[in-house]
């Protein structure tokens, strides 16, 4: 059942991603950019599902939020087709991933398991790997507010 949940919501952030949006946002334009190139700048997220673009190959997007409960959580992302990224957590403020997985987007969704405690603040980073990147097609993220079991 959960798995079913989480492709229909899946399914459903894809259909308004894809249908308000034809092409890439301008690295100029984009509302993640560039707050979201450092853990210490980037915006707090307490939203679902979130997206945006790896627009080059030495840009970093860090995502924070804070766990709304204690114990495994599932965090996963969506690369675009033809591109790997580097997809880890970190506490808040921390220099060393608690978990971390090299996902592509050939094999679609990636997740990684990690122990959380509510009221704690982490990050999110993604970053390119062996340089590469999709400026047109965004990734996605899920992480626990989505699944609170």
């Amino acid at each position: 059942m959960k798995k079913k949940l989480k492709l229909i919501i899946l399914m459903l952030t894809m259909l308004l991603t894809f249908s308000t949006s034809v092409s890439a946002i301008p690295l100029a334009s984009d509302p993640t950019e560039p707050a979201n190139n450092s853990p210490t700048t980037t915006y707090w997220y307490s939203q679902n599902v979130f997206t945006s673009w790896i627009q080059s190959p030495n840009d970093i997007d860090f995502w924070n939020f804070v766990s709304p409960k204690t114990g495994f959580q599932e965090l996963w992302i969506i690369p675009p087709p033809g591109t790997t990224y580097g997809f880890g957590i970190y506490e808040y403020g921390a220099s060393s991933p608690l978990q971390y997985v090299i996902a592509s987007g050939s094999v679609g969704l990636s997740s990684i398991y990690v122990p959380l405690v509510a009221g704690k603040a982490y990050t999110v980073m993604v970053l390119p790997f062996n340089g590469t990147y999709d400026d047109v097609t965004p990734y996605y993220i899920g992480h626990p507010v989505l699944f609170p079991y």
